[in-house]
């Protein structure tokens, strides 16, 4: 790098740099996404970070973000990755022009809020990345790429194209931009079936034997489902409000569920990755039709959605979840309930114990009416984790926030996700879904006492906290 070109960088890093922060804080507050650990360190000059970036404890506020550095996707923001805008459908162009847009060495991201479940998508054009992926955030540079055209005589300076409120979509708006979610450049005119490798089916017919003798409630589910039935999830396989089978979330829970049992009976990764692919096709070509009469569209889709879908379903495994669907009796309950109601329990639990400030019997009497089981040793853990609390987001009492007494009374939504991984394994981030699903539910309300810094969850038959800027409750946000 020349010295004049090396002076530019430096000093876009000491101001502009520090600027583009400042403004994208200003955005992120204002529509209601909070900047701590929402930034990702990267490598200096590069894309890469060497962190897992999923969980939330290795991210960073957005204040402490170094020179380089990513934004990820925390509640309902979502970005729009353009490569090619000459390939990009000009609806999905002209509908979301108008929202924050930051430019990178090869193209631009368009910042939104995205109102519903949306997957990631990548297509020829671009992606959209909604969940457990990042963007590259203005103020970093890029001194090498495997397109050739940043190095270091030559580097790539990610900035603010456009300074404007992050718009908010709906998750059926965004499908509507890009013609659907899983069609598009993803559908072949043919069914199209892979080579099929006849000592991995064997194989693997011969572990789903084994899974038959040692938890046949699972077995019988999944067969159905291989079948092109929908097997004990029901209704958990509609397409949203229509009777219809969706068929992606068929493909995707089916595959997962594969996966896993190679898994469990000892297969290293890869090769659970393959036998779950041999053998799903298998089954598919051999039923290429729901039972609804719905052809199989993991037949009627090309090479990249197969390994795509597998990708997705591999990367999402909840091994805990799986465990409980492994250990089932014939009449359990299946995913369609169990998890969900547990995972949802787990959040309603601690809600009410951090109001009501619960003693330990009591608490774990409680616990047992959200159809969860606590021990004595979770309520230490609860009461430990609440004695050494110092965080950004939780003051004790809060500050400048009119509420006054203990933050119990109205806890934040960090401080509920945080004491339930405490006492169960899932995630945080699994926790923020389950917090944003029950909002949308009307089981919870959201205030916001300062944004961007300080929110509160409660019931909603309980008094809105005062000096509040703002609550959300049922999809609506009404000021304070």
């Amino acid at each position: 790098m020349s010295s004049i070109q090396s002076k530019a960088v430096n000093a876009y890093k000491s101001s502009g740099a520090k600027s583009d922060k400042q403004t994208i804080t200003s955005r992120l507050n204002q529509a209601g996404i909070c900047t701590q650990d929402i930034a990702i360190p990267l490598q200096e000059g590069t894309k890469k970070c060497n962190i897992d970036f999923t969980q939330a404890s290795q991210r960073v506020d957005l204040s402490d973000a170094p020179a380089n550095y990513a934004i990820y996707p925390k509640g309902d923001l979502a970005f729009i990755d353009i490569d090619d805008r000459q390939k990009t459908p000009d609806k999905l162009l002209e509908e979301t022009k108008n929202t924050f847009t930051d430019s990178s060495p090869h193209g631009t991201h368009r910042w939104v809020l995205i109102d519903g479940d949306a997957p990631n998508i990548k297509r020829e054009w671009g992606e959209i990345r909604t969940e457990n992926q990042y963007v590259v955030a203005p103020g970093s540079t890029l001194l090498n790429c495997k397109n050739g055209c940043c190095s270091d005589s030559n580097p790539g300076i990610y900035g603010i194209k456009q300074d404007a409120p992050i718009q908010e979509y709906q998750a059926e708006q965004i499908a509507d931009y890009i013609g659907g979610f899983d069609t598009g450049e993803n559908v072949s005119d043919n069914i199209s079936i892979p080579d099929i490798d006849e000592e991995k089916i064997a194989k693997a017919q011969n572990i789903l034997k084994d899974l038959q003798l040692e938890s046949i409630g699972f077995f019988n589910d999944l067969m159905d489902r291989l079948k092109g039935g929908r097997g004990k999830m029901g209704e958990m396989l509609n397409k949203e409000d229509s009777p219809a089978i969706d068929r992606s979330k068929a493909d995707f829970v089916t595959l997962q569920h594969l996966y896993g049992v190679f898994r469990h009976y000892g297969e290293e990764e890869m090769e659970s990755r393959k036998l779950a692919y041999q053998i799903y096709t298998h089954y598919s070509r051999e039923n290429q039709y729901h039972t609804n009469g719905t052809p199989r569209k993991w037949l009627n889709r090309d090479t990249r959605y197969r390994q795509d879908m597998l990708k997705y379903a591999v990367n999402k495994l909840d091994q805990e979840k799986f465990s409980r669907l492994f250990n089932q009796n014939e009449d359990n309950r299946m995913e369609r309930n169990e998890y969900s109601e547990i995972t949802y329990g787990y959040v309603s639990f601690v809600i009410d114990y951090l109001i009501e400030n619960y003693d330990k019997q009591t608490a774990i009497d409680l616990a047992s009416i959200y159809g969860i089981q606590i021990s004595p040793e979770d309520v230490d853990k609860m009461e430990g984790f609440l004695s050494s609390i110092e965080h950004p987001c939780i003051t004790i009492p809060p500050v400048d926030s009119g509420i006054g007494g203990s933050i119990s009374e109205y806890p934040s939504p960090k401080l509920v996700r945080e004491i339930c991984t405490k006492i169960d394994r899932n995630t945080e981030d699994t926790y923020e879904r389950v917090l944003k699903k029950l909002r949308k539910q009307g089981q919870i309300k959201v205030a916001c006492i300062k944004e961007g810094v300080d929110y509160r969850v409660y019931p909603p038959d309980r008094e809105d906290p005062e000096n509040a800027e703002w609550i959300r409750y049922q999809g609506e946000k009404r000021w304070g």
